[in-house]
């Protein structure tokens, strides 16, 4: 009976090891979108061999240091979880302000104080993303701050993590800047949405 016993938790732990490969490798079938009729080119894109990991694209206007410069990135993974909370959702948030301080690249840059986005730009993305923040910085390198996004979310039990970079408006003040930052990274998140959720996506056509 002790034999059995151990035969069956094994069984179950395979079982369960098998099942949530299963949804995670879903998480990497999902499509990658294509922003190249908008000016952005693609410079990345991986189904990560960790299944768990999901998969990653990037996408970028110009190389980085000229006029103009934009790059968003896409991320959608689950971490192995079978259902993800809210509590999971912060946590992803947390650790992507984590990568961004940490980056090897901004090594010398001094960020400002990182700041809430306004859930109002979240709310007809039914949870794609839920929430946000965004931090400037300064790189002694250029003469042109920048500023740095992330929000997460989910579709269907994958976390969804887009990341956004974009130089600030030297023709603005910094509240505009900041604004019409905040609006471009709405608008490519949604054009994002748009091409994950595929024949689920309800809101306009872009």
């Amino acid at each position: 009976m002790i034999k059995l016993g151990v035969f069956v938790v094994v069984g179950i732990v395979v079982a369960d090891a098998l099942l949530a490969a299963e949804k995670s490798s879903d998480c990497q079938e999902l499509p990658v979108p294509d922003l190249s009729r908008f000016g952005y080119q693609m410079t990345d894109s991986n189904k990560y061999s960790q299944v768990e990991l999901g998969m990653g694209s990037s996408y970028q206007t110009v190389p980085v240091g000229e006029p103009g410069f934009q790059r968003i990135s896409l991320y959608i993974f689950d971490m192995g979880l079978h259902q993800i909370s809210a509590v999971d959702e912060k946590q992803v948030l947390d650790q992507a302000l984590r990568d961004i301080l940490r980056h090897p690249n901004y090594s010398n840059f001094t960020f400002d104080k990182p700041m809430r986005i306004h859930p109002i730009l979240f709310e007809k993305m039914n949870g794609f993303l839920r929430e946000g923040f965004y931090l400037g910085a300064v790189n002694p390198g250029s003469p042109v701050p920048e500023i740095h996004m992330a929000a997460v979310g989910q579709y269907k039990d994958c976390f969804v993590k887009i990341r956004f970079t974009t130089y600030w408006d030297g023709g603005l003040d910094g509240k505009d800047s900041l604004l019409l930052s905040l609006k471009m990274f709405g608008t490519l998140s949604r054009r994002l949405e748009q091409q994950v959720l595929g024949p689920d996506w309800t809101g306009p056509v872009n």
